[in-house]
């Protein structure tokens, strides 16, 4: 993985263990982090735990699977919801648009 300092914006994942959007997800999460590892640090929240529901709850999250891309140096956030995350073109376009 690439350095977390050089990483201008965190990505972090929303999820819940036997999710079905969530299981479809994975590929496409693997592929991303692939692609954007030198852009984006990957973080993966589980909803049961208490990390991850306060995460969903400070970004108004009520279900799964979500990203959320943070840009470190603003501090805006991007969702992506899960009928976008199963579709690689359509989260791909997003990450691409997001982080030039």
């Amino acid at each position: 993985m690439a350095d977390n300092n050089a990483r201008k914006y965190n990505c972090l994942y929303v999820y819940s263990k036997g999710c079905g959007y969530c299981m479809r997800f994975e590929h496409n999460l693997k592929k991303l982090i692939k692609d954007y590892d030198f852009k984006c640090k990957f973080e993966k929240y589980d909803i049961n735990n208490v990390d991850g529901m306060l995460l969903a709850m400070k970004y108004g999250i009520s279900y799964v699977p979500y990203v959320i891309i943070v840009n470190n140096d603003t501090k805006d956030a991007w969702q992506i919801g899960p009928n976008c995350l199963i579709n690689y073109q359509c989260v791909n376009n997003i990450f691409q648009n997001v982080t030039k």
